[in-house]
């Protein structure tokens, strides 16, 4: 866990994913009542889509960037399409923001009750850095800010 400082105390965060400086991925761990809300919602979401006839009237006939969406790899998840493909769709879950490649054939649109739930993974980026370059991030680079993962920040600023 990460602790940043908030008006009101300390937030501790995890970092879920970091694809680079530019673009990673936290949630929010203040407490237990996150975690116990993040299980109930799998849960509710696995017994959602595991009815067939839910997943049938719930299939995307032509999804399109943006697009807000349930996939199943292992259990069922919610995510955004971030592009397409002729055999699967690229998805972001939007609770870890990790990516991955679909069958088109386990994507279906999200239900209205799922969209009522907030995201628990936030995007960040670190203000006004930018690679030496100005094009990518070089593998050292992203090596080294991979490290954060495992160091204790207690304070910043």
């Amino acid at each position: 866990f990460k602790e940043f400082k908030e008006d009101d105390g300390l937030l501790l965060i995890y970092i879920n994913v970091i694809y680079s400086p530019s673009e990673f991925y936290v949630t929010f761990q203040n407490d237990e009542k996150w975690s116990g809300h993040f299980k109930t919602l799998q849960l509710k979401l696995d017994g959602y889509y595991r009815v067939s006839q839910n997943r049938s009237f719930l299939s995307m006939s032509n999804p399109t960037p943006d697009s807000l969406c349930v996939f199943f790899r292992k259990s069922y998840e919610r995510g955004v399409v971030e592009g397409l493909h002729e055999d699967y769709i690229y998805v972001r879950s939007v609770d870890t923001g990790l990516r991955h490649h679909v069958p088109r054939s386990n994507v279906y649109r999200m239900a209205e009750q799922f969209r009522k739930v907030s995201c628990y993974a936030r995007r960040c980026t670190l203000s006004e850095i930018q690679p030496f370059d100005g094009t990518d991030w070089d593998s050292d680079c992203l090596r080294i800010f991979g490290q954060i993962r495992h160091t204790n920040i207690t304070t910043l600023g």
